[in-house]
């Protein structure tokens, strides 16, 4: 299909180059090109000059990227407005509006990198999550929610879940009541971002514990900076420890994150496969 310039040449805000110029590659504020037969636009902002809308137009226009990716988190800008900035087809995070809304419905979608590596080490170590009680610790969107999502649904739909009954626990919910909570609980995932929040007492025996929690803190014999989960991995002292008190563990570090970045691979490798092909 041929590319001819906007019949809008008059625009300040989108110049059109001419024959020469575009073959010189020069442009001023921007470009913009209309496909014969169709009314969709392309937008390309300068560097020199790149406001939020020229952003937004790019991120989802933009036919030199495949795949998109946004670190979070952000302080000095809205995270949700970047997230949904990212054409959904070029989400690979999975958390553009439209990908967290076919999530929920149970339908085809990219999953968030995190709760899809919770999901593919419960898949891959056959741990049965169909009727059982799972205590998820934690309610972020991008983690604690998907998460959930993933377990309670049907798993006969669209997009399969655990069919698990699920609850869900945050900063409010007072420490004696997530004890019950997770002495009841057969599988146990905590993304609740609290050091040592999980201890031996409060797991029952043969429980599956997957820590997804990323906490530096420093270590009191070396003063040097550590990395632990928010489970109480190890215990102290004469205290029980979780991993001798569950059938499965997810260390920290080693654990959730090496999965995580696989499956943001995994989201990556699958939308460009899906735009390219």
């Amino acid at each position: 299909m041929s590319i001819k310039p906007s019949h809008n040449s008059g625009s300040s805000h989108y110049p059109v180059r001419d024959e020469h110029n575009r073959q010189k590659g020069a442009c001023t504020g921007g470009t913009r090109y209309t496909r014969a037969r169709t009314t969709r636009q392309k937008s390309t902002p300068s560097s020199s000059s790149v406001t939020k809308d020229s952003t937004s137009n790019y991120l989802y226009m933009s036919r030199l990227t495949q795949t998109v990716t946004v670190c979070l988190t952000l302080y000095h800008i809205s995270e949700r407005v970047i997230c949904n900035a990212v054409a959904p087809e070029k989400d690979v995070d999975g958390f553009h509006i439209v990908n967290i809304g076919k999530l929920c419905l149970d339908q085809d979608s990219i999953i968030p990198a995190t709760a899809g590596a919770v999901w593919e080490i419960i898949k891959r170590t056959g741990i049965e999550t169909f009727g059982k009680n799972v205590v998820v610790a934690g309610r972020s969107k991008n983690v604690g929610m998907p998460i959930s999502m993933l377990l309670h649904t049907d798993g006969n739909h669209e997009r399969p879940g655990g069919d698990a009954t699920v609850t869900i626990t945050h900063r409010y919910t007072p420490k004696e009541l997530l004890k019950c909570h997770t002495q009841l609980a057969d599988i146990v995932i905590v993304a609740a971002g609290i050091p040592k929040l999980i201890t031996a007492d409060m797991i029952k025996e043969g429980a599956t514990v997957i820590d997804v929690g990323i906490n530096y803190i420093e270590d009191p014999v070396t003063g040097k900076t550590m990395l632990i989960g928010d489970v109480d991995f190890e215990g102290e002292g004469i205290l029980p420890k979780v991993k001798k008190k569950a059938d499965f563990i997810t260390p920290v570090p080693g654990g959730v994150g090496p999965v995580t970045v696989a499956m943001l691979l995994k989201n990556t490798l699958m939308t460009a496969k899906k735009l390219i092909f």
